[in-house]
């Protein structure tokens, strides 16, 4: 999270402890008046009593938590509150497309390669599949260009080929950009490894869905 952010949720913050504060004063003060316009639509006593318990004993600091729980886990991902309050991309699912390398020797490789990402607010992981191999992130971050205004992600992995006699530790890191046309969601960008292989990769969203094999994955894009 950066310092512009940070600046945000203390805004937020107070904006939201000024707005419950002056809520919570107006609706406890009328609560006696409220209480005798329920009564006339049927709603139990017990009902009444209970509700008037909870917001008795409401303060901002736990209207402030409950306000920004919901918003890390659900609130981010709606479009009409992330734009207005702190934006992040929503890259959830399953993505699915082509690579093409080259390594230290000036060898071709080519193939498909599918990427799961789970993502929340504060984190993101990524594991990245092709026939041959497995790739797991360890290390994330989503950025964001406000000159360009373009969102996408960086992260380091490793690889594993799928083998059980694999025991070797291949790193590498990936840097893809985030772009929409149309309905269609990709990320697009670069790749390198420590073994000098340099490579480019293209992958469409074709589900948000979480998918961890690479067969499953094939399946789903070519359904699409």
């Amino acid at each position: 999270m950066n310092y512009k952010e940070q600046n945000q949720i203390i805004i937020i913050s107070y904006i939201v402890s000024i707005s419950a504060s002056f809520i919570m004063t107006k609706f406890i003060t009328n609560f006696s008046g409220l209480e005798i316009v329920i009564s006339h639509v049927n709603v139990p006593t017990i009902l009444i009593s209970g509700l008037e318990v909870v917001i008795r004993h409401l303060n901002v600091p736990t209207i402030l938590t409950l306000w920004w729980l919901f918003y890390f886990k659900y609130g981010w991902r709606l479009p009409g509150i992330n734009k207005l309050i702190i934006f992040r991309v929503d890259l959830n699912g399953t993505w699915f497309g082509s690579y093409q390398s080259l390594d230290s020797q000036n060898q071709e490789a080519k193939g498909e390669i599918g990427i799961r990402i789970k993502q929340d607010f504060l984190t993101i992981s990524l594991k990245s599949f092709t026939e041959k191999f497995n790739n797991y992130s360890y290390s994330e971050e989503v950025k964001y260009d406000e000159k360009s205004d373009t969102y996408g992600v960086v992260y380091v992995y490793s690889q594993k080929e799928n083998n059980i006699l694999d025991t070797s530790h291949r790193n590498g890191t990936s840097e893809l950009t985030f772009k929409k046309s149309d309905d269609a969601l990709y990320l697009e960008g670069t790749f390198w490894t420590a073994h000098g292989t340099k490579g480019e990769l293209s992958v469409r969203r074709i589900t948000k869905k979480q998918i961890d094999t690479f067969k499953e994955t094939k399946i789903i894009s070519e359904s699409k």
